[in-house]
């Protein structure tokens, strides 16, 4: 728990409880470098007023799993931030053909 980047959790989920949310510095744009803070479920809501809720530490990882299962292969951080990301604003999982070339 704490202040992460956004890069360490997309890399590796592992060692960090599943239903711990992830927050960002409200009116940023995120990136993969952002500086995101990683709470307890029970204390999203009480977060800092100048933080905004993106997605549990599960979702991510149910989104990057899809995503690479979809893939065939293990996605770049682009592509897991850009699924991820998209899964936030939609409540949907990205057409993973959008990565293919």
């Amino acid at each position: 728990m704490g202040k992460e980047v956004l890069r360490a959790v997309l890399e590796d989920w592992g060692g960090r409880e599943l239903d711990d949310g992830i927050c960002f510095p409200a009116g940023e744009k995120i990136s993969a470098e952002t500086n995101v803070l990683i709470l307890p479920l029970a204390e999203i809501k009480s977060r800092p007023q100048d933080y905004e809720s993106l997605l549990a530490i599960e979702q991510v990882r149910d989104v990057v799993e899809s995503l690479e299962y979809f893939l065939g292969r293990h996605a770049t951080i682009d592509e897991r931030l850009r699924a991820v990301l998209y899964y936030a604003e939609n409540d949907a999982f990205i057409d993973p053909d959008v990565f293919k070339k």
